[in-house]
């Protein structure tokens, strides 16, 4: 049997596929775990949305606030915008630097 990733990204594709055979107008996709390595960040999508980080998977995302928002803001594509919910500083400070350096308009509340 295969690792908990292995089955994820799989059960992720073929969510994916059947979404696409049924012709789905509006999805919305939730990461595993993270965001930059996630299956899920594969989709090209309309708007990233990033919910409050805290300290949580922290054996696989790190061990500090600002390591925990470079994982998951790793969302964030090229032009397309990012809504963020209030964030600690040092989080907040990752995502409006991933979101300047993808050229994507973010609004964190």
């Amino acid at each position: 049997m295969g690792s908990a990733s292995d089955i994820f990204e799989i059960a992720t594709a073929l969510a994916l596929q059947h979404f696409q055979k049924t012709r789905c107008e509006i999805l919305v996709l939730e990461t595993g775990m993270g965001g930059r390595l996630d299956a899920t960040n594969a989709v090209q999508s309309s708007v990233s949305v990033i919910t409050p980080i805290d300290f949580d998977h922290e054996k696989w995302l790190g061990h500090s606030i600002g390591q925990i928002a470079k994982e998951k803001a790793g969302i964030i594509k090229p032009r397309i915008p990012v809504v963020s919910a209030p964030q600690r500083p040092e989080a907040e400070v990752v995502i409006r630097q991933r979101a300047e350096e993808c050229d994507a308009r973010a609004a964190i509340r």
